[in-house]
């Protein structure tokens, strides 16, 4: 989201943003909210909500990193990597008391489990979970839109695709009323326009 925000950010100078990147579920009304985007299944009565582009995540790892370390066939396998976490804060839906990944138990499999793995570096954003993979640091769980240069360009490599999440919903929370401002009916018509169901997936890679 906040690589495209300066396109939209540009064609409407009066608008202002205060943006917050928290996975903790925020209150509209005790943080005064005009619009969130939210991942996973939405019922939110006095909410619409748009559905946006699934949101795809994927293992990977840099080659220096692979071409030292034992191969990777299975999820077993991960016990003998290091793994980079994201460092969900308690109270997250995605908080875990160990570092764990939500992956396919099989390949294929249409559900997901919570597999433990090894980790001694915990970090708090994707950017940084990417700058540390591209080190070499160890094996990165990231959003595939976050990545996908590196991987044309060869800097990181896929791994263990058949377990792989399923994609998450997203969607577009805003408020229902009927006299929304001009300002957040811009911004709602901009996100559809980027990110809708009907839209060209953007591959804005996260800034280097």
């Amino acid at each position: 989201m906040v690589p495209v925000l300066a396109q939209y950010m540009q064609a409407n100078p009066e608008v202002e943003i205060d943006l917050s990147t928290t996975d903790k579920v925020l209150d509209f009304v005790d943080n005064g909210l005009e619009a969130a985007i939210r991942f996973g299944t939405i019922d939110l009565p006095n909410m619409r909500v748009d559905s946006l582009q699934p949101y795809h995540l994927i293992l990977c790892a840099s080659p220096e990193y692979l071409s030292v370390r034992p191969s990777l066939r299975s999820l077993t396998d991960l016990v003998e990597h290091e793994c980079i976490a994201f460092g969900h804060l308690p109270g997250s839906e995605w908080w875990t008391p160990r570092p764990s990944w939500r992956l396919r138990k099989t390949p294929g499999a249409d559900f997901v489990v919570e597999t433990p793995i090894v980790s001694r570096l915990k970090i708090d954003s994707a950017a940084g979970i990417r700058r540390a993979c591209l080190q070499g640091m160890g094996i990165a769980l990231l959003p595939k839109i976050a990545v996908e240069e590196d991987i044309v360009a060869g800097r990181i490599c896929p791994v263990l695709e058949p377990f792989w999440p399923s994609p998450r919903a997203v969607s577009l929370i805003y408020r229902k009323d009927r006299r929304r401002s001009p300002r957040l009916e811009s911004f709602v018509r901009f996100v559809i326009e980027m990110f809708g169901l009907k839209s060209t997936p953007h591959l804005t890679p996260l800034q280097k």
